[in-house]
C-alpha cells in the first residue's frame, strides 16, 4: 500500500487532509491556487437537524409515504430494535435549488440558502452502524469505536504549530457535566502520542489550571520548572522513555499558557463593536 492511499484509509480520510497541506507546501509553484487557509473551525452538532430535513433531499420517500421500507435497501441495514424499517415519512420541508450551483437547500434555512454556492455539500459518507455513538465516532475519527486520531490530532501531527505558547488544537467543551464518549473522541489523539491530542476549554472558565496562583510569581514558577526538568532530563538520559519526553515538553507547554493562555479568554477588553458582533449585548 502506498503512502497516499495508507492516509486515505486512516481516520476516515483526514490523514490524507493533513497530506495535502503538506504537499501543498512543498509545493506552492506548481499551484495555480497556494493554500491560503490559517486555521480550522469544525462545528460538530450531534442530535442536530436531519440531513433529509436540512441539505440532502430524498425525494423517492415521497412516493413511499407511509410504506415499509423496501427489501433491497432494509438487506443492508442491522436488524436492531433502533433502527426502524417501517412507515416511511418523507420530510415536511420544501427544498429548492440555489445559486448558480443549483444546491438544493431546505426552506428551513433561508439564510444559509443564500450563500449556496460558497457550500461544500457532501453527500456520498454512509456507515452501516444506525446507532448514534458510534455514528458519531465514524464522523469524528473515521472509527466506530472512535480508537483512531481525530481530524485536529492529524493536522498537528502533519503540519505542526505556529506557537509555542499556546495549543494549536482546542476543544470548547460545550456541556458542564463531561462530553459523552463519541464526542470524545473528536479531541482525542487515537494512536498518536497524547501530546496531539486537543487542549480543553470550558466556556466559562477557559483552560483548567492555568491561571497562575495568586502567590506565585512568574519568576518562581521558572525555577520551579527548571528543578522538574533537569530531573525529568537526568532520568530521560537513563531510560529513553518517549512518554517522559512527551511529559518534558507537556511542562513546558503548560508553562507558557499558564502566561499566555488567560489572557485568551478576557473578552472585556475586546472593543464594543466586537462585543456587538458576537451579540454579547444581548
Amino acid at each position: 500500500m502506498q503512502r497516499r492511499e495508507w492516509l486515505r484509509s486512516v481516520a476516515g480520510g483526514f490523514g490524507a487532509m493533513a497530506l495535502s497541506c503538506l504537499d501543498a507546501q512543498a509545493e506552492q509553484t506548481a499551484l495555480h491556487h497556494p493554500a491560503k487557509a490559517k486555521r480550522v473551525i469544525q462545528i460538530f452538532c450531534p442530535g442536530g437537524m436531519s440531513q433529509v430535513d436540512t441539505f440532502d433531499p430524498k425525494p423517492e420517500i415521497e412516493k413511499l409515504n407511509g410504506q415499509n421500507v423496501p427489501h433491497s435497501l432494509a438487506k443492508n441495514v442491522p436488524r436492531i430494535q433502533r433502527a426502524g424499517l417501517k412507515n416511511l415519512l418523507p420530510s415536511p420541508w420544501e427544498f429548492k435549488k440555489h445559486g448558480e450551483s443549483g444546491q438544493e437547500i431546505s426552506s428551513l434555512l433561508p439564510h444559509t440558502s443564500r450563500h449556496a454556492d460558497k457550500l461544500c455539500v457532501i453527500r456520498s459518507m454512509t456507515h452501516r452502524n444506525p446507532v448514534h455513538g458510534p455514528g458519531e465516532c465514524v464522523a469524528l475519527t473515521g472509527s466506530s469505536i472512535g480508537d483512531r486520531p481525530s481530524l485536529g490530532a492529524w493536522s498537528l501531527y502533519g503540519l505542526g504549530t505556529e506557537s509555542d505558547e499556546l495549543p494549536a488544537f482546542i476543544t470548547m467543551n460545550l456541556h458542564t457535566d463531561g462530553m459523552q464518549f463519541p464526542q470524545a473522541a473528536g479531541w482525542s489523539s487515537g494512536f498518536l502520542p497524547s501530546r496531539f491530542q486537543a487542549t480543553l476549554v470550558d466556556p466559562k472558565n477557559g483552560i483548567a489550571n492555568t491561571r497562575m496562583p495568586a502567590h506565585v510569581t512568574t519568576r518562581q514558577r521558572e525555577r520551579e520548572l527548571e528543578v522538574i526538568q533537569a530531573m525529568n532530563q537526568r532520568m530521560f538520559q537513563r531510560t529513553r522513555l518517549s512518554e517522559l519526553e512527551a511529559r518534558i515538553r507537556t511542562y513546558q507547554v503548560a508553562f507558557e499558557m499558564q502566561t499566555s493562555a488567560p489572557e485568551l479568554f478576557q473578552v472585556n477588553r475586546e472593543t464594543a463593536e466586537t462585543h456587538k458582533l458576537y451579540g454579547l449585548e444581548e
